[in-house]
């Protein structure tokens, strides 16, 4: 099996629930902790004051997770919204391949792995509570699309490290910003070292070191040595971004044809998300040092106004005495300038194949493909979805 994949890790569903239904399937819980199937993990602790009482401590939820690993695990909501008005809600959070019986945290899942996913699914409902409705009566909240680069296997000339700090230099698309935080030693806020993360209202993007982010969080997963070399794009799409997903396919249907919620996980579903992103912030074309990617330009004998264009862009990405990135040029221009640099970072992309991150030249390293050309090299794919995304269309 290929260790490079592409598809789907995780996924949340939500039901929305009475204060009845609420409170009797937390008593449910209850008894599968007693029996120490689970453990009920209480959050957002606050203090109610009663004029006539003692105090009382109530929480916003409890996050309930199975000892022995299933691949699914609960929250339980509680929304004071007024005095008058409290909303009740209960989410999944499944794995597929781990409900499935398959101990893999690193490969992708994908649409074969949800073949029996809903049978399994109510057959746990069914096993906590007749409380909790049935499959059909929840709702998508969150899915998480991902591709795994394993840099061995894909024939990448660098290491993980290194292939991140290029990665870190590339676009930050509007309305999106990048993950930090407060460092006490430096007195700043700064991002992870180990990852990209940028997120917005809908959707965050996240590229990420693997074995580094399983060695952090759960050093005992039986995953771990397998996750070495092993970097993952992750497009996490929540409420706003699934309905939308879900509108489009229903519009496209016809009176014969009903909307299926497996198409959310279908092969051309996750490559035509995953590879929009990609294009949107890692961009295409394949890495060189600032001098070989200028002769290269150069030899292609472009007209003059378009050589000069590229080159520019190219200097302004990658300044001298390094520490350029895309977002931070773009940062420096507006009006017309901006548009021109916009232009020229997709010719310098699909006209002459060259990602705008260039390669340090201390690195020793003259050529790096593009994980996505390496990845499509690997499994004979000819092309993906999406393949003429304009990363700007929505600034």
């Amino acid at each position: 099996m290929k260790r490079s994949s592409l598809g789907f890790h995780t996924f949340t569903i939500f039901v929305r629930l009475t204060s009845k239904e609420a409170r009797r399937i937390y008593r449910a819980f209850e008894v599968l902790r007693k029996s120490n199937v689970v453990t009920i993990i209480p959050y957002g602790k606050r203090t109610v004051l009663k004029f006539n009482g003692d105090n009382s401590t109530v929480y916003k939820g409890f996050n309930i997770e199975y000892i022995e690993r299933t691949g699914v695990s609960w929250t339980l909501r509680f929304s004071n919204q007024s005095p008058d008005h409290k909303t009740f809600t209960l989410e999944a959070t499944i794995n597929p391949k781990i409900l499935s019986g398959i101990l893999d945290y690193i490969t992708a899942a994908n649409e074969d792995d949800m073949q029996n996913i809903p049978n399994l699914l109510n057959q746990e409902i069914r096993r906590i509570s007749t409380e909790i409705p049935s499959l059909g009566w929840f709702k998508f909240k969150r899915i998480d699309y991902c591709v795994n680069f394993d840099l061995e296997e894909l024939g990448i000339p660098c290491t993980s490290q290194q292939m991140m700090s290029l990665i870190k230099r590339s676009n930050i698309p509007y309305h999106y910003k990048e993950w930090t935080e407060y460092d006490p030693i430096g007195h700043r806020h700064k991002s992870d070292n180990i990852s990209f993360r940028l997120e917005s209202k809908s959707v965050t993007a996240h590229f990420y070191d693997k074995y580094e982010q399983l060695k952090r969080q759960y050093p005992d997963n039986p995953s771990l040595e397998y996750a070495k070399n092993i970097l993952r794009f992750e497009v996490q799409c929540y409420y706003n971004k699934v309905y939308g997903m879900t509108r489009a396919y229903e519009k496209n249907l016809n009176e014969l044809t009903k909307f299926d919620f497996r198409d959310l996980f279908s092969k051309e579903s996750c490559e035509a998300i995953i590879k929009q992103y990609f294009d949107r912030i890692i961009m295409r074309g394949n890495y060189y040092p600032l001098k070989h990617a200028t002769r290269k330009i150069i030899g292609a004998k472009f007209r003059n106004p378009m050589t000069e264009r590229l080159i520019g862009v190219l200097n302004l990405v990658n300044p001298k005495g390094g520490g350029g990135s895309i977002a931070k040029a773009k940062s420096l221009l507006t009006g017309t300038e901006l548009e021109d640099f916009k232009r020229g970072l997709l010719q310098l992309q699909d006209v002459a194949k060259i990602n705008p991150v260039v390669i340090p030249g201390n690195w020793g390293i003259n050529f790096i493909p593009n994980l996505f050309d390496a990845y499509r090299d690997l499994h004979g794919i000819e092309r993906f979805q999406n393949t003429s995304y304009n990363p700007f269309d929505d600034e």
